[in-house]
């Protein structure tokens, strides 16, 4: 197994991980795939000539589900699912950084930028599309 992959699988999240345990880039990457408002899949230039496809979550935020009980969170989802869209998916590539494993296995988590040097989750948050997130349990959108 190439050592980028063992570096991005072993990271613990940022929030109580020691300094050592991120990887605080910056990797360039382009989206391949918006997912939800938080989630999307791109492929991460570790090195020059070596890619990894990889889920890259939003440090920070919670989006509402695609996948929700009611309408109106189904809606919301769909309102920021379209935003992340906007702001990421295209010709530029993004910047992620400060990367570490997520609960998920095969998704890290990441401050990500844009190529116009905007933090997404920042603008997301801004819109009031998401929320903070800080761990734990998710509140409901319902």
């Amino acid at each position: 197994m190439p050592a980028a992959v063992i570096a991005f699988s072993v990271s613990l999240p940022l929030d109580g991980a020691r300094a050592a345990d991120v990887f605080p880039g910056p990797v360039v990457a382009h989206v391949l795939k918006v997912i939800d408002g938080d989630t999307f899949t791109a492929e991460a230039l570790i090195w020059p000539g070596q890619v990894l496809t990889v889920n890259v979550r939003l440090r920070g935020v919670d989006a509402p589900e695609l996948r929700a009980r009611c309408d109106g969170e189904r809606k919301a989802a769909v309102r920021a699912t379209d935003a992340l869209e906007d702001l990421i998916h295209g010709d530029a590539p993004v910047t992620i950084s400060n990367i570490a494993s997520d609960k998920f296995y095969g998704r890290v988590v990441a401050d990500v930028t844009t190529g116009a040097g905007d933090l997404v989750a920042k603008r997301l948050l801004d819109a009031d599309l998401v929320r903070p997130y800080a761990g734990g349990g998710r509140a409901g959108w319902c």
